[in-house]
């Protein structure tokens, strides 16, 4: 029982990592847009 316990945290974790990952990401690549459009002006 306390394995299950703490497989369910592990995976609760990794669902919170993964959505702060894809938010990071998207961050990163508008600043990267700003950025091209900042050198090709």
């Amino acid at each position: 029982r306390p394995l299950q316990a703490y497989i369910a945290e592990l995976e609760s974790l990794v669902t919170q990592l993964e959505e702060e990952n894809a938010h990071l990401s998207k961050e990163q690549e508008e600043a990267n847009q700003r950025r091209l459009k900042e050198v090709c002006l």
